[in-house]
């Protein structure tokens, strides 16, 4: 895009007009969800005329505005295309400038620098304000909000001030304040506490704790001295030093406190290694772990810069990343990856990722193509750290600028220096894993238990699979820590009917969760374990279909989930004396389920040092591996989020404020469609001071393939399928002959005889044979009557026995039978785009999200159709700490006159009488179709950028 940058030279009265080409996307991978590896897009938009115009001249030359505060808005990069506002003492703003509607007078150019005039100012009096509203670049690779804070004087009688907005000047703000900034803007008694003395004592305070690297100046002032953040240039001169002070500091806000970690280390240390605490409140500032480190000499530029044009030369050679070769040296972009390139290290390895995966994760998604032929590479900076990896390599942190056509990308990557050349070497872990605190909002939830609260809060379990370079590594994890669970149902202990170690706590923990990779049944990330829920129902099911009346109804057993989030709310920690919310510094034990099959003495790789021997461990979906156990500890990098209470208003909160229109988008959406998604707040500022920006945008799809599984309406005679209005024998899983339990070929015709199958069969038995993906299982009911008027009626493995001496009281002929059923299959689809900080909309395209997807993989076609559907749209805003605020539009499936569960009275969606979007039946293909629970729908493979009938 164009921006256009006026400037007056005021001796000469000309203009100067620089013209830029600034179409910036910064695109990062966000892993959930962690994740699994989610990205970050900034689009910046094509700015009206009027807000770039830095300065205005009068008619005919008579009247010049003149510059009367300037400055530079960096974090160490520049803070580009960023809104800038003022307010003065009195709370006033310039002529023009509305901040509820986006509208500023000035925006900051390419390098972060901005202007405003007398003119502008006219009317108003110091002392001054500024704020700044942009995106940078965060710690975990993507793209937060950048809102920073400055206060000034103001301009002296006849001289301009220069006022440049950091998170250095963040920081002087909330000393001279004694307020968060964020929360003080434009308040008029707030300003009253601007002084001049006031204004150096908050300056000499923070230089005395950050003496270390102020070295700019003899008498550093942050606020006034020059800074200069453009992007590769030389870290020379004091502007440039000044730019590299900034470079070595990261910055969060939590608990009242600005937090500038020290970058000389690894990023999983800024929680508790060498800080700066700002406490706004006391105006005091702690070094609560040791002072922030000396300036580590930078990688040289020359070497850098060589680094980026190689980089560069071989991606222009050819790079595409659609499919992960077997080895380095090959593939179809071994150019860039072949250590022989001298772009990679042989011996490249960065939380977990090979070169490859580096490249498909953080710039291939980024783009949002494989190829990433003809991409060029550039030098940003050279100084944001440096610290000794875990092999004990010292490694450089750096910024690269992607660019391909006029879509740009930025990342940072660790670096070493051979003597020779520098080449990426990554920070030697072996794993990604990471905690993210998320707050969200279900708007059109009743509140209830276990289907429809209205909040979920707590910490989100981001994990990716890959371990050593090796994908597909990571089963599963067990987190222990603050706030988690202290202690879990008992091996052998029943509550409620289910058994601790079979049905819930399946692998026996003492405390803590689990989270495990659930990506084949359509989920983008590791989910939590949801039997932990279940522990704390205080009452069996409700046969009535209400929760019961203390609410202590969390889950519903046969349930399971894609969210990677422990939820406060739903495990209801407020039950538990002495409970605390987790924060940030407190310290996790995290053991890594590692699939034992991808390690010796199965295949070459050795186990990792500090590995334990193998045990079996079984996921939520009932699946056992051998795993080798591998534990670490974690500190997590924020603050959890309050608990709502009975006062909390969501509308006033800061929730994204997703649109009905969206939700109404949502419940028309059909295969090949797009989803247009919007919402109507992109910026929320909490009572901590902390600031929300638009985020992420997303939807999630859910269907069953057939109504319900082990219903006593299923008849275990009834024909599923039918081709042409001729019943398809061969596809039917209740034919005893297909899908025979023990019994014998001497019927009639050589048959297999039902009785045999009747009799033979093992309770709860599972067949080998699967239909359309789901399991054949074999259970009891008890048969009345004579034929051909047999009647059916459910009982269970522990039951039946009983239930037949009931039933032959009244009906000699009964006896036990065995049903072959079919457990349904759950097609599930969870998929988005990450957004800039100011967006209010986005369009989910059909051809994007599909164009992520596995050729013949069912679940992201089949999730649009089926039965007791679910769909959800979610927007999330972050923060400069990774937490999420999401807001959750719904629209469920219900059949009309059927009960969840048997004895139910009310639907599992209870406000499916009087809410219009409730999704209706779309189940095809069966003649006189009337509502047979035991029907399967017919599903959809991905072929390409299409989806087609499955063929079985």
């Amino acid at each position: 895009m164009t921006v256009l940058v006026v400037r007056v030279n005021t001796n000469h009265k000309f203009l100067l007009i620089n013209i830029f080409t600034v179409h910036n996307e910064l695109n990062s991978i966000f892993f959930t969800r962690k994740v699994f590896m989610l990205k970050q897009t900034l689009r910046l938009m094509l700015l009206p005329a009027a807000a770039a115009v830095l300065v205005a001249c009068g008619g005919g030359g008579g009247n010049t505005a003149s510059t009367v505060l300037s400055g530079t808005a960096a974090t160490g990069a520049p803070i580009a295309n960023a809104k800038v506002y003022i307010v003065d003492s009195a709370g006033r703003v310039p002529t023009g400038q509305d901040e509820s509607a986006g509208i500023a007078l000035v925006t900051t150019d390419a390098n972060g620098q901005y202007a405003l005039t007398n003119t502008m100012l006219s009317g108003l009096s110091g002392p001054f304000m500024v704020r700044v509203v942009g995106q940078m670049l965060t710690e975990s690779g993507d793209m937060g909000p950048a809102v920073f804070h400055a206060v000034t004087a103001g301009p002296a009688s006849g001289a301009a001030a220069t006022v440049n907005v950091t998170p250095l000047t963040e920081a002087h703000a909330a000393l001279t304040l004694g307020a968060q900034p964020s929360l003080a803007y434009g308040s008029s008694s707030a300003m009253q506490a601007v002084t001049s003395t006031r204004l150096a004592q908050a300056n000499t305070t923070l230089v005395g704790a950050l003496s270390s690297v102020a070295d700019f100046s003899a008498n550093p002032n942050f606020v006034s001295d020059p800074l200069d953040a453009t992007p590769g240039a030389a870290k020379t001169g004091n502007a440039r030093k000044h730019d590299a002070t900034l470079d070595q500091l990261s910055v969060s806000v939590s608990s009242g406190k600005i937090i500038l970690a020290d970058r000389n280390q690894d990023d999983s240390n800024y929680a508790n290694g060498p800080r700066v605490e700002i406490v706004a409140n006391t105006r005091t500032v702690a070094t609560p772990s040791g002072a922030i480190s000396a300036k580590v000499p930078a990688i040289e530029s020359e070497k850098a810069n060589a680094f980026a044009q190689r980089f560069t030369t071989k991606l222009a050679d050819g790079c595409d990343v659609t499919s992960e070769p077997t080895s380095l040296a090959i593939g179809l972009c071994d150019g860039v990856t072949n250590p022989s390139s001298n772009i990679f290290h042989a011996n490249f390895k960065d939380k977990g990722m090979s070169s490859w995966r580096w490249i498909r994760g953080w710039l291939s998604d980024a783009f949002e193509t494989t190829d990433l032929t003809g991409v060029a590479v550039s030098v940003v900076s050279t100084t944001l750290g440096s610290f000794v990896a875990d092999d004990g390599q010292r490694v450089h942190r750096v910024l690269l600028k992607f660019t391909k056509d006029s879509d740009v990308v930025m990342r940072q990557i660790l670096v070493m220096d051979d003597g020779t050349n520098v080449k990426a070497y990554g920070n030697q872990k072996n794993f990604f894993f990471y905690m993210a605190m998320r707050f969200n909002h279900k708007a059109d939830a009743s509140g209830s238990y276990p289907y429809y609260p209205k909040y979920e809060q707590g910490v989100s379990m981001m994990l990716r699979p890959w371990f050593g370079a090796q994908n597909d590594v990571i089963f599963g994890a067990h987190i222990t820590g603050p706030g988690l669970p202290t202690s879990r149902q008992a091996n052998g202990v029943v509550v409620n009917a289910l058994t601790g170690g079979t049905d819930v706590n399946r692998n026996r923990l003492t405390a803590g969760v689990e989270v495990f990779d659930r990506r084949s049944f359509g989920c983008s990330a590791y989910a939590i374990d949801p039997s932990v829920y279940v522990e704390r129902n205080t009452a069996r099911w409700p046969t009535n279909g209400v929760p019961d009346a203390n609410g202590g109804h969390r889950w519903r057993p046969d349930s399971t989930t894609c969210n990677p989030l422990f939820d406060l709310l739903r495990y209801d920690v407020q039950r538990d004396n002495a409970y605390v919310l987790p924060k940030k510094g407190d310290l996790y034990s995290v053991t890594l389920y590692l699939d034992a099959a991808k390690f010796a003495p199965n295949t070459s790789v050795q186990p990792p040092a500090g590995a334990l021997a193998a045990v079996s461990k079984k996921n939520s979906d009932g699946v056992t591996k051998s795993v080798l156990p591998y534990t670490f500890s974690y500190a997590l990098p924020a603050d959890a989020f309050d608990l709502p209470n009975s006062n909390f208003n969501p509308a006033t909160f800061g929730f994204p404020g997703v649109s009905d229109a969206t939700r109404t988008n949502l419940a028309q959406l059909e295969v090949g469609q797009n989803l247009d998604v919007t919402w109507s707040r992109n910026k929320s500022t909490l009572a901590d001071g902390a600031v929300f920006g638009s985020f992420y945008a997303g939807r999630y799809m859910s269907s069953y393939d057939q109504w319900g599984t082990y219903q006593s309406t299923a008849s275990p005679l009834f024909n599923y399928d039918e081709v042409n209005g001729v019943v398809a024998q061969s596809e039917n899983y209740a034919n005893f002959t297909l899908y025979n339990h023990g019994g014998t070929a001497t019927g009639l015709n050589g048959s297999y005889r039902e009785e045999d199958v009747y009799t033979a069969s093992n309770c709860g038995k599972v067949a080998a044979q699967k239909y359309r993906g789901g399991s054949v299982v074999t259970i009891p009911l008890i048969r009345k009557g004579t034929s051909p008027t047999f009647t059916y009626t459910s009982t269970t493995c522990s039951a039946k026995d009983a239930d037949l001496v009931t039933a032959q009281t009244s009906d000699a002929n009964a006896r036990i039978v065995y049903s072959n059923q079919r457990a349904r299959k759950q097609y599930v689809s969870d998929r988005g785009r990450l957004v800039a900080t100011s967006d209010k909309a986005q369009v989910l395209r059909f051809s994007d999200l599909i164009s992520r997807e596995k050729n013949n993989d069912l679940n992201f076609c089949s999730a649009y159709k089926g039965f007791v559907q679910s769909r959800q749209v979610y927007v999330q805003l972050s923060d400069v700490n990774g937490r999420q605020l999401m807001e959750m539009r719904e629209v469920w499936w219900d059949f009309p006159n059927k009960q969840p569960y048997p004895g139910a009275t009310a639907s599992d969606r209870p406000n499916q009488v009087d809410d219009p979007l409730y999704l209706t039946n779309t189940s095809v293909g069966k003649t006189g179709y009337n509502g047979e629970r035991g029907f399967v729908h017919a599903v959809q493979a991905k072929q390409g950028t299409q989806c087609i009938p499955k063929v079985w």
